[in-house]
């Protein structure tokens, strides 16, 4: 694992059983994600998350897939994965503009229509989902320098990391700069997974110190001039990401909710791109029947999430609507081995 010259490839490959605290880990990166849809950043505690929410994501993502990046030639990673998260990325930004942008446009008078940037997506890309086009682009990458120096590639994304968050600026930033603040967790997780699991499993019942140091570091760094600092915010992102595994695997102990977030851990695609419509069309609702109430919001994540899950894994099994989550071309046989499928593949 030090060695100077180890890369991807030398990894050893995780063998036995799926593990449940890692689909609840992306449970958590998800509830975390719907939560910013609909509270953005009109509460503290959103801004604060910035640390952990799309890093979490982003890490789970690479500890997932591993052997799509060190077991798959170019050709199967571009048909599998590449095109795949492109295709699903330009159907559901196109989707949501019709059914959420268009509406709302129709039916509330705003917002204004924006065609030319939907035409554009591909090199000026949207945010509703951007996280499809950049988990293309972290794939692409990476299988690119899995036979690289495993430690220079993470030092090179370490720096390049540490430029971009020396700005201060952490709310809209430009597509590429979101991609390259990611791409560290992305590596860490292919890099370190085996490491991963054992201390997750050696160290779970540590969770709420991990999480205690994530949440008061965020608190005083977010809003300060520390937030420029690459090395301590990397840190405390670092520090969240791990506070949420080892919660994970302390709620695999509580057998009915670890049943319910692994279900949504699974149907991570669904809710990702299927949850804001649903939140568009209850707050059209409220809006146009005036029954907005106190803790709407609450209400909405805990129907939504789960809402989300069920309808999209319906869909999923329906062969008419398979299109709606994988691209017509992707190769469907088994997989090959038992290693658990990266994020928002399954």
């Amino acid at each position: 694992m030090f060695s100077p010259d180890l890369t991807l490839m030398d990894i050893p490959a995780r063998k036995g059983d799926r593990v449940a605290w890692a689909d609840i880990a992306k449970a958590f990166s998800m509830i975390l994600l719907v939560a910013y849809t609909l509270y953005g950043d009109r509460i503290y505690i959103n801004e604060m998350l910035t640390f952990v929410r799309m890093p979490l994501f982003f890490f789970v993502s690479g500890l997932f897939g591993y052997r799509i990046v060190t077991a798959t030639s170019f050709r199967e990673l571009m048909r599998d994965k590449v095109t795949n998260f492109i295709y699903l990325y330009m159907l559901w930004e196109l989707m949501l503009y019709v059914l959420i942008k268009v509406v709302s446009h129709h039916v509330q008078g705003y917002p204004p229509l924006d065609n030319a940037g939907v035409a554009s997506m591909l090199w000026s890309p949207l945010f509703s989902i951007w996280f499809l086009y950049a988990l293309a682009l972290a794939f692409l990458v990476a299988w690119c320098l899995r036979g690289a120096p495993a430690w220079a590639v993470l030092a090179g994304a370490l720096i390049v990391y540490a430029v971009s968050v020396g700005t201060g600026e952490w709310t809209d930033r430009p597509f590429l700069e979101r991609v390259v603040r990611l791409f560290p967790f992305f590596w860490i997780g292919l890099m370190f997974r085996p490491l991963v699991f054992a201390l997750v499993e050696r160290h779970w019942r540590l969770w709420p110190v991990v999480l205690g140091v994530f949440l008061a570091a965020s608190y005083f760094v977010f809003p300060t001039l520390w937030s420029k600092v690459g090395p301590l915010t990397i840190t405390i992102s670092l520090a969240g990401v791990a506070a949420m595994l080892l919660l994970a695997r302390q709620v695999t102990e509580v057998g009915t909710l670890a049943r319910m977030l692994t279900y949504i851990g699974g149907s991570t695609l669904y809710i990702y791109v299927m949850h804001k419509i649903v939140i568009f069309y209850s707050e059209l609702a409220m809006n146009l029947t005036g029954t907005h109430f106190p803790g709407e919001e609450i209400v909405q994540l805990v129907v939504t999430v789960p809402l989300c899950a069920v309808v999209g894994r319906w869909i999923a099994d329906q062969p008419t609507l398979a299109w709606l989550f994988t691209a017509p071309w992707v190769d469907r046989r088994p997989r090959r081995s038992a290693e658990p499928q990266p994020m928002l593949a399954e």
